[in-house]
């Protein structure tokens, strides 16, 4: 699946169908690579970086993991850190951004990297069309920007718009 054309619907990664286990607390050990956690949402992953191909961002092997569009801020840098994760998997189960719709105003989300955890309070939940990308190009380097697919169509194969969740960090 490509972030430009939205055409494919992706792999899934988990075959087992082992259900998430959300963990609220604070991991115990140093978290190697980037970890996101929204417990609102019922996600707790690892991130990924999402490579830049000639026809867009290539996201069909994310499965249950989230990623970091390359050439974008990587997390816990301190610019504009953009995630984008699947709504549903290409098997029909729910894919790890399937609840980023109901998140609401104020809840927690959280970036691990490394030893550092970067806390961020959602500030907005919003549907843009599937080729607006305005939403990568903000500004704010406190910002984190959530992306996933939306109103998927059986007739063009394709998705029509995207969730976006926004989070100031605290």
């Amino acid at each position: 699946m490509l972030w430009r054309l939205a055409a494919t619907v992706p792999q899934p990664s988990n075959p087992t169908n082992t259900p998430l286990r959300i963990e609220v607390q604070t991991p115990t050990q140093v978290v190697q690579g980037p970890v996101l956690l929204i417990p609102a949402a019922q996600v707790y992953t690892d991130v990924t970086e999402v490579y830049l191909t000639q026809a867009g961002w290539d996201v069909a092997n994310l499965g249950q993991k989230v990623g970091y569009l390359e050439g974008t801020a990587r997390p816990g840098s301190e610019r504009h850190v953009i995630l984008v994760g699947h709504v549903e998997l290409r098997d029909g189960t729910p894919g790890v951004f399937a609840k980023l719709d109901e998140l609401t105003l104020g809840d927690i989300v959280i970036l691990y990297t490394g030893e550092r955890e970067i806390r961020y309070t959602v500030t907005q939940v919003f549907e843009t069309d599937a080729n607006d990308l305005n939403v990568i190009a903000g500004i704010d380097n406190d910002l984190l920007t959530l992306i996933t697919c939306a109103n998927y169509s059986f007739l063009s194969n394709t998705y029509r718009t995207r969730v976006i969740v926004q989070a100031k960090k605290i």
